[in-house]
């Protein structure tokens, strides 16, 4: 560890998307909270809920920009923000061209020009249980529809709009993960093709996923049970937390079941995504940058009752 910043800002939320900026600031997103902007100075709302201009009426992922910060917004709505007078404003909106059919966003980035996003879009379906699907949507920078990448046909219902979704900037690549299973997509961003599909190698800590875990179900109390089961996906098995890529090495987060650690990092050469080393670790990751790792102090802070104080450790791998 090389530095610790601790701030006076109560922050109660599951923990989002998350980024680590130019300036080695961290923007995290907080459910029930919003964006917060973390640095050595200080912990900050970046911006407030509601439907003003400088407002987010509802987010759903954040990514950096050229011009700033990008939040989604709603399904079809991207607003940047840039700094003015030490806070942030809203500059530009985008609006991507709109699907009839369902949308959850859960992952954005803004790369070489075209905005590339991760989630659950239904793309058809039919009264015989075809459900067409893509998880990755590819819009330029103006926010028309280019193409959609990694389709599946289901034919069934399920929840898996509820899952979470990543795309990391691989520099030349863009790797795309769900975060039910240890698998990375590899996208060319150039001619938006799938390059190849790795399987990668899970320590033998690693839980994996129930079968029927997204199966869908009605609730006698949808709120309440949804939520219910929610939290338990979250917490019962080895999901990915976080993923991110630094000097030539895909990183990511689990959650296992030590009694010594709740999280352990796992580090995959690029090109063979072969293991290259794996930490435990009681900290949720939210990033790394020029070989600084990022971690939020004792986990997240709606699942981890020491994690109610907002601490952020900044480590580096000793040699």
């Amino acid at each position: 560890m090389v530095d610790t910043w601790s701030h006076d800002i109560k922050i109660t939320g599951r923990i989002g998307g998350s980024s680590i900026l130019n300036d080695g600031h961290v923007t995290a997103t907080f459910y029930g909270q919003g964006p917060v902007e973390i640095s050595s100075r200080a912990a900050e709302i970046v911006c407030s809920r509601g439907q003003g201009p400088d407002e987010l009426q509802d987010l759903f992922a954040v990514c950096e920009h050229p011009h700033g910060l990008a939040f989604v917004e709603l399904p079809f709505r991207i607003k940047i923000f840039g700094q003015d007078n030490g806070g942030y404003r809203c500059r530009q909106t985008v609006w991507l061209e709109k699907s009839r059919f369902y949308t959850a966003v859960s992952s954005v980035l803004f790369f070489r020009g075209k905005w590339f996003l991760a989630g659950y879009f239904l793309e058809n379906f039919s009264r015989k249980y075809v459900y067409k699907k893509v998880f990755v949507k590819v819009y330029d920078a103006e926010g028309k529809y280019i193409k959609g990448l990694i389709r599946r046909t289901d034919h069934e219902p399920d929840q898996r709009h509820l899952m979470d979704y990543h795309l990391v900037n691989g520099c030349d690549r863009i790797f795309f993960l769900e975060e039910d299973r240890l698998r990375v997509t590899v996208i060319q961003p150039e001619n938006l093709k799938i390059e190849k599909v790795v399987d990668l190698e899970a320590p033998e800590e690693y839980r994996p996923m129930p079968k029927d875990f997204y199966v869908f179900k009605r609730y006698d109390d949808p709120y309440a049970g949804i939520g219910r089961d929610m939290d338990t996906w979250r917490t019962g098995y080895s999901r990915i937390l976080c993923a991110a890529f630094d000097r030539g090495t895909l990183l990511l987060q689990i959650r296992v079941f030590e009694k010594a650690a709740r999280f352990m990092v796992l580090f995959f050469k690029e090109g063979s995504f072969q293991p290259a080393g794996r930490i435990l670790t009681n900290d949720r990751l939210l990033g790394v940058r020029e070989g600084r790792f990022y971690f939020y102090a004792n986990g997240d802070p709606r699942y981890e009752e020491r994690a109610d104080q907002c601490r952020v450790k900044v480590c580096t791998l000793e040699n």
